[in-house]
C-alpha cells in the first residue's frame, strides 16, 4: 500500500477499488465451488443479512479506514497498531461472552498497549505534522476495532454455512460496497493509473487479501476452544485451556476383527468378532460397537 502511495498520487478509494477489482473474480470462483459441496445449505435471510453487516464492517469499512490512515502514517506504525484486534477481541469477548480475563492476559494487555505508545511517541516526536499522525493513529486503531468486531461475530456465521462459503459472499459484498462508494464520488478514468500500481493491486489481492481471509477463516472453523472444566477433566489447572483441532467435518469409518484361538492337543477353541462404524457429521457424532464372544 505504502508502495502505491509513493509511486503515484492514488486516493484510498481507488487503491481499494483496484484491489477489489482484482479480488473479486477469485471470490466468485469460491462461492461457486462452495455451493457444490453435498453439505451445502440454502442461504436464510438471516444468514444474509449476517453477511452482508459482516461484509461491511470487516472488509469495507475497515479496509477503507486502514488505507486511508497508512497516507498519515508509516507502515510500521500501522502494522503495530493494526495487529492489537486480537487484545480488542479479548476485551468484547468478555463483554459479550462473559469470557474472564486473567492476570496474566491483564499484564499481556497493558503490555501491548505500552509498546503501541512508546513507539507512538516516537513518531509524534520526529512528525513534521503531529495533527495528520494523531489522525492516521485513529484510522488505523479504527479499522482494528472493525477488524475485532468481525472476528467476535464471524464464528456462529461460518459454523453454520461453511467457511469457503462465507468468505467468498462476506468478500463479495464488500466488493459490492467499494464500488458503490467509488462510482458515488469518483469518475471510471480515476482507475487509469500507471501498470506499476496495478501489479501492486493484484498483488494485495492475492496475497493480502484472498489467501489471509480464507485461512483466517478457516483456522476459526477448525480450531475451537473448550470450556475450562474440560482441562480439569484431562487432570490440568482450571486456568489452562483445551484448544480442540477438527481435522474433518464430515467422517465415517467402518472396521470389523476377528480372532479366533485353539489348543493344539485338545481342549476348547474360543474366537472373538468386534465391529465398528463412528460417523462424524458437523457438531453431530455417532459411535456403535458391538462385539461377540464364543
Amino acid at each position: 500500500i505504502k508502495l502505491a502511495y509513493a509511486s503515484t498520487p492514488i486516493d484510498a478509494v481507488t487503491l481499494l477499488t483496484l484491489r477489489m477489482i482484482y479480488s473479486a473474480p477469485l471470490f466468485v470462483l469460491m462461492a461457486w465451488w462452495s455451493t457444490r459441496a453435498p453439505e451445502a445449505k440454502p442461504l436464510t435471510r438471516r444468514d444474509w443479512l449476517s453477511i452482508a453487516w459482516l461484509g461491511f464492517i470487516g472488509y469495507y469499512l475497515s479496509s477503507l479506514v486502514d488505507f486511508m490512515g497508512l497516507q498519515y502514517v508509516t507502515a510500521a506504525l500501522e502494522r503495530l497498531m493494526l495487529y492489537l484486534y486480537p487484545t480488542i477481541v479479548v476485551v468484547l469477548s468478555a463483554i459479550f461472552f462473559r469470557q474472564r480475563i486473567t492476570g496474566r492476559i491483564v499484564v499481556a494487555l497493558a503490555l501491548s498497549y505500552a509498546g503501541i505508545l512508546l513507539v507512538f511517541a516516537r513518531d509524534l516526536k520526529f512528525a513534521g505534522d503531529p495533527s495528520s499522525l494523531w489522525l492516521g493513529a485513529a484510522l488505523v486503531f479504527a479499522s482494528s476495532f472493525l477488524y475485532a468486531c468481525y472476528l467476535v461475530g464471524v464464528g456462529p456465521v461460518i459454523a453454520r454455512i461453511g467457511s469457503m462459503r462465507f468468505i467468498a459472499l462476506a468478500m463479495l459484498t464488500s466488493a459490492l460496497f467499494i464500488f458503490i462508494h467509488f462510482l458515488a464520488t469518483r469518475p471510471v478514468a480515476t482507475l487509469l493509473v500507471p501498470a506499476r500500481i496495478h501489479l501492486l493491486a493484484l498483488t494485495m489481492a492475492v496475497f493480502s487479501t484472498v489467501l489471509p481471509t480464507y485461512l483466517i477463516a478457516e483456522a476459526i472453523k477448525r480450531m475451537e476452544i473448550l470450556p475450562e472444566e474440560v482441562a480439569l477433566r484431562f487432570g490440568y489447572p482450571p486456568n489452562q485451556r483445551v484448544v480442540n483441532f477438527i481435522l474433518k467435518d464430515h467422517f465415517s469409518s467402518k472396521t470389523t476383527s476377528a480372532e479366533y484361538g485353539a489348543s493344539t492337543h485338545g481342549g476348547t477353541a474360543d474366537g472373538e468378532l468386534e465391529a465398528s462404524m463412528l460417523k462424524i457429521d458437523g457438531p453431530r457424532r455417532l459411535n456403535v460397537t458391538g462385539k461377540i464372544n464364543d
